[in-house]
């Protein structure tokens, strides 16, 4: 068994950011550049990813390393929509 005698440094910050959605439909939100944990009632990670369904009312608080340097796009995954607005 191996034991680790320091500590690694952490080179970028982890980020946590809440997504909520308030439209009719589920949508399938992509957050670029990066991939994301969501974080569960219990305060457990699920898998990684970079994009979450989302439905009517819904709020996701997501956990993630910033290391991708610049602004990250967050968008409805559909073309159309994207060209409407929705994205951020």
């Amino acid at each position: 068994m191996g034991v680790m005698k320091k500590a690694l440094k952490v080179l970028t910050p982890m980020m946590r950011g809440q997504i909520a959605y308030d439209a009719d439909v589920i949508r399938a939100m992509h957050l670029h550049g990066h991939h994301f944990q969501e974080e569960r009632p219990d305060d457990s990670l699920r898998p990684l990813r970079d994009t979450i369904l989302m439905g009517r009312g819904q709020e996701r608080t997501i956990v993630f390393r910033a290391k991708n340097p610049g602004d990250w796009l967050l968008h409805c995954h559909m073309l159309s929509h994207q060209v409407a607005g929705m994205k951020t």
